[in-house]
């Protein structure tokens, strides 16, 4: 989606879905339910106040009065969205909520870049977007970039957190993102050639990582230099296949 493409403003819910869901329980929840499901109702309602409802029907657990065990049953049989759909309403909510007064001239696609920072980090790169853009709203493309930053610096210190976890005859593997027993690997050629999943780049990758803390002897690197070359030769005749040659 382009910057200048019209913005999506409504939740795609399917409101028929209710007719063949009987209400039970508590007569106060039954009425919250009820409220809050005409929130989400009303037409093309924003993405903000159908994300306040559904927050309060997940963490009050209203859902229950439609005899829906989960919330994503009660998602998918009361409006006919995922779960993840309906928690990325919740999101766009709480983060709609920590703008302020910039909120009323936002619209929800700038707010995609900021599901999942925090409080203080969607604060944080908000100021620095309209700092460094000059403008009241920032574009999607400074909010991505430096959204993206925070969580990359996040990732980094998640991974560097369990390097330093890792015991004796074990390290972190940041291709695989998992920790790597070295004992337990009977053939480690095999096992990166397996891993890198016809990727050449990755198997090189992981071929760096598992260096330090494997030794290969002359006839596994002749091994995955042919493999290269298995792989090479593949890529080769798809694409001639692709061009007619």
């Amino acid at each position: 989606m382009s910057e200048n493409e019209p913005v999506e403003t409504g939740v795609m819910v399917n409101s028929e879905r209710s007719s063949d869901l009987p209400l039970s329980g508590d007569s106060a929840q039954q009425e919250q339910l009820i409220h809050f499901e005409e929130m989400i109702e009303q037409g093309a309602i924003g993405y903000f106040s159908a994300g306040y409802a559904l927050e309060e029907i997940q963490k009050r657990k209203l859902y229950k009065c439609r005899d829906c065990k989960t919330f994503a049953e009660y998602c998918k049989k009361r409006f006919d969205i995922s779960r993840s759909y309906g928690y990325r309403l919740i999101a766009y909510n709480r983060v709609h909520s920590l703008l302020g007064k910039d909120d009323k001239r936002i619209p929800e696609r700038l707010l995609r870049p900021l599901n999942g920072l925090n409080a203080q980090e969607i604060e944080d790169v908000w100021k620095q977007a309209k700092r460094q853009s000059k403008v009241a709203v920032p574009a999607f493309k400074k909010l991505k970039e430096l959204a993206d930053g925070y969580k990359s610096k996040r990732k980094q210190k998640r991974q560097e957190d369990k390097k330093i976890k890792c015991r004796e005859n074990e390290f972190f593997s940041v291709v695989l993102n998992q920790k790597v027993k070295v004992v337990k690997i009977e053939n480690p050629v095999d096992f990166i050639i397996e891993k890198a999943e016809d990727n050449i780049d990755k198997l090189a990758r992981l071929y760096q990582e598992f260096s330090p803390h494997i030794k290969f002897d002359e006839t596994q690197r002749i091994k995955l230099k042919k493999q290269v070359e298995i792989w090479q030769s593949k890529i080769l005749d798809d694409f001639k296949t692709q061009i007619g040659l």
